[in-house]
C-alpha cells in the first residue's frame, strides 16, 4: 500500500514557481512605469517578500500570475537594478518560490542640449 502525502505531491509531479521579469518593448524599463515579473502560478500577493538594489523605495501590486514593483519616487535612469524574491507562495499556498533574482535596466539619462526657434538658439532668459 503506498500512501502519498498532499503536501509531497507537487514535488512528485514536477511543479514548482517559476519567474521570470517581463520584456519590456524598447528593452528598458521606463523611468515611471513598473517592473512586472511573470510567474507561471497564481501568485498569493500578501506572501511576497522582496529587495530592489539599489535601495529605493516600492510598491507591490499582484494579479493572477503577474507581480508589478512600482517605484514610489520613480528609477534612477540608466541603472541596473536587481530584484530578490526571499519568497511567494502560490494563491493556494501549495508551492513556493525562494532566493529567485533577476535584473533590469531603466531607460538612458536622456537630456536636452538646446532649442533651436526659427533656426536661432534659444537660452532660457527667452523662455516664458
Amino acid at each position: 500500500m503506498v500512501i502519498l502525502a498532499a503536501s509531497a505531491l507537487p514535488a512528485c509531479w514536477g511543479q514548482s514557481i517559476s519567474a521570470s521579469i517581463a520584456k519590456p518593448k524598447d528593452g528598458f524599463v521606463r523611468v515611471n512605469e513598473p517592473v512586472v515579473l511573470d510567474f507561471n502560478q497564481k501568485i498569493d500577493g500578501r506572501s511576497v517578500k522582496l529587495s530592489v538594489s539599489p535601495a529605493t523605495d516600492f510598491k507591490v501590486t499582484a494579479a493572477d500570475a503577474k507581480l508589478m514593483v512600482t517605484p514610489t519616487a520613480g528609477w534612477r535612469p540608466g541603472q541596473v537594478y536587481s530584484l530578490s524574491v526571499k519568497k511567494a507562495s502560490s494563491s493556494d499556498h501549495t508551492l513556493t518560490l525562494s532566493n529567485w533574482s533577476g535584473r533590469f535596466t531603466t531607460q538612458p539619462r536622456l537630456g536636452v542640449a538646446g532649442y533651436l526657434v526659427d533656426g536661432k538658439p534659444v537660452t532660457t532668459s527667452r523662455l516664458p
